[in-house]
């Protein structure tokens, strides 16, 4: 007579069987897993060169788009954009979208995928780096992105705090690199959503001066109607007052139209023709530099000129001194 298998002997098998199972299931999560993360470091590698393709005929910006947007379906400039350089965008393989996200001139952008692990793969276009980011939750305890009117500190409760810049308010962060091996808070300065470019057609914002031509020549207050091109700025409260109790001279003129222009750190022509910037709300300043960023957080470039006084006014691209504003 066969001896058969008792109930424990059974149950060991049985056991042995699912752990077996549960491994290959783990491995095969595994490899599921990493394919889709190859693939998606494959797709933001394809919109990054598109990016940079585009960013090569623009002056190194990028399409402004200060919020991040989902590619494809929700960043607005971006789509339009790129369309001649990328066509259809890719989709994450769990058919979501990759994000994309600037600052207000467009001078620094991210593209971004999150990964199987919830760690986000991202590519800076300031760096021209791909990097491993991972948000740590909590370890800049309340504070973690709220606005602050004051740089206090102790705000982090692991990690080290980050420089802080501008005068504020600062919006604070908390990221860790590495996937979450080196962890740190940083503060940066809240700005707005200050736009500005050079045009000939419609202004939806504010008009803040006019010229003769985007390649360069004399300029006119936003009153005049002399002259064809207009610097028009977009984004909240913004205006042209210089009355206003937020505002900056953003450029001096010799005349109402037909004018030179200078620098406002300059006082040969009157306070009369004066062409400002004002917020309803943020602090304004405008300055110079041959880079708007260099001037910190937050600034826009709104035209360029030939030189600091005596001078002719264009587009972006007409001069290497550009004229900047922020507003924060």
């Amino acid at each position: 007579m066969k001896k058969g298998f008792t109930l424990i002997e059974l149950l060991i098998v049985v056991l042995v069987i699912s752990i077996l199972s549960g491994f290959v299931i783990v491995q095969m999560i595994g490899a599921a897993n990493s394919a889709k993360d190859a693939k998606r470091k494959a797709d933001i590698d394809v919109i990054k060169n598109a990016l940079v393709s585009y960013r090569a005929e623009h002056y190194s910006t990028g399409p402004v788009q200060v919020t991040q947007c989902n590619i494809g379906s929700g960043c607005t400039n971006l789509d339009s954009a790129l369309q001649s350089f990328l066509g259809t965008a890719p989709k994450d393989p769990n058919g979501t979208s990759y994000n994309y996200q600037t600052n207000a001139d467009g001078s620094t952008c991210t593209i971004t995928a999150v990964l199987s692990n919830g760690s986000a793969y991202q590519y800076s276009c300031a760096t021209d780096s791909y990097n491993n980011v991972q948000v740590i939750n909590g370890n800049c305890g309340v504070s973690s992105a709220f606005s602050l009117d004051a740089n206090n500190s102790g705000l982090c409760n692991a990690g080290t705090s980050g420089s802080f810049n501008g005068t504020g308010p600062w919006t604070w962060t908390c990221l860790g690199t590495n996937g979450g091996t080196n962890k740190g808070c940083t503060a940066t300065v809240s700005v707005s959503d200050l736009a500005c470019s050079v045009t000939s057609g419609s202004c939806s914002g504010a008009v803040i001066f006019k010229m003769v031509d985007s390649s360069g020549g004399h300029a006119e207050t936003p009153s005049q109607n002399n002259f064809s091109y207009k610097v028009c700025c977009t984004g909240t409260g913004i205006g042209n007052d210089c009355s206003a109790t937020h505002n900056a001279v953003a450029l001096r003129l010799s005349s109402a139209t037909d004018a030179h222009v200078e620098e406002n750190t300059y006082n040969n022509y009157a306070s009369a023709n004066n062409v400002c910037l004002s917020s309803g709300s943020g602090n304004v300043t405008c300055g110079y530099a041959t880079d708007c960023s260099t001037l910190g957080t937050g600034y826009v470039g709104l035209a360029s000129i030939n030189t600091d006084t005596n001078a002719h006014v264009g587009n972006l691209g007409a001069f290497t001194t550009k004229v900047c504003c922020r507003i924060q």
